[in-house]
């Protein structure tokens, strides 16, 4: 029976530890797209060896989602965290001008609770209309009152409105064929939701953009994608995808730190590893 005690024992520990290895509930990294078979690509949405492309010139709609969900945490009312970075190239700008030069209309980066996939073209940019809806838009042309006047810029917003919720206007044209980096970070606990961007490498200390927004009451339950919407019109461009990471995981608040589960594991061992010197003891007087 002791032994079977100790073996139960060094189970609790060894399933403590794992704990700390299955706490996130989704990781992509995706470094290429050659192999897109854990993505739904729709509409205009195509794939190369390097990138995706969501749309590629004028008039066209595309979206491409992660097929595995991040809804159930939510759902559940657990806390749920997400970073998520990518790197993005509009190139090939063709077709109207704004005043700021040939290009449009931009693309989003979507968490979508809805059975709809792809929303409106052109300054629709691909989201608009989908309802349940969280976008983050990098927006390339300028339409009008909706967009502030101004046609580089990032945006949240919510439920398929083109009208952002918060905005926040770029000093340089993000369809200029550079290579940008963009990192989107949701903090479940404070609710907080903070976008940067570069173009270049390094990640800014500070936010372009921040918002309070609770997304398990937001999404209320609804199973949750992620991914990329894009819509031109008149105006075009080939808006690209070349490299996304995303990792979803439940917050500390309802995990424990991996350091205290660790110091629970070697705990657990140190008292097995006691416990069998004592029976060892026990064998060797019993026999003398």
């Amino acid at each position: 029976m002791r032994i079977v005690k100790n073996i139960s024992i060094l189970s609790t520990a060894v399933m403590a530890c794992t704990i700390v290895a299955n706490a996130n509930a989704i990781s992509i990294n995706k470094l290429d797209f050659a192999d897109v078979s854990s993505f739904t690509l729709v509409g205009s949405t195509t794939n190369s060896s390097d990138y995706l492309s969501l749309t590629q010139t004028t008039g066209q709609a595309g979206a491409a989602y992660y097929n595995t969900r991040i809804g159930t945490q939510l759902s559940n009312g657990d806390n749920i965290s997400f970073s998520s970075s990518f790197k993005f190239q509009i190139t090939d700008p063709s077709g109207s001008s704004d005043n700021d030069g040939q290009g449009a209309d931009g693309f989003s980066f979507i968490l979508n609770g809805s059975d709809k996939l792809l929303g409106g073209a052109g300054g629709g940019i691909g989201y608009s209309g989908i309802d349940n809806s969280l976008a983050i838009e990098f927006d390339t042309w300028n339409n009008g009152f909706v967009d502030g006047g101004n046609g580089n810029h990032i945006g949240i917003n919510l439920d398929g409105d083109l009208n952002s919720e918060v905005r926040s206007n770029y000093n340089k044209r993000l369809n200029d064929g550079d290579i940008w980096s963009a990192w989107i970070d949701y903090n479940g606990i404070d609710d907080l939701l903070s976008v940067r961007l570069s173009d270049g490498n390094d990640r800014p200390a500070t936010a372009l953009l921040s918002y309070q927004v609770d997304l398990t009451s937001f999404f209320n339950g609804s199973d949750i994608l992620a991914g990329f919407t894009s819509g031109t019109g008149a105006a075009g461009g080939n808006h690209k995808i070349l490299e996304y990471q995303f990792d979803a995981s439940q917050d500390s608040a309802n995990v424990p730190e991996p350091s205290s589960l660790m110091l629970s594991a070697f705990g657990l061992l140190g008292f097995c590893f006691f416990q069998k010197k004592k029976n060892q003891e026990l064998i060797a007087r019993q026999k003398a």
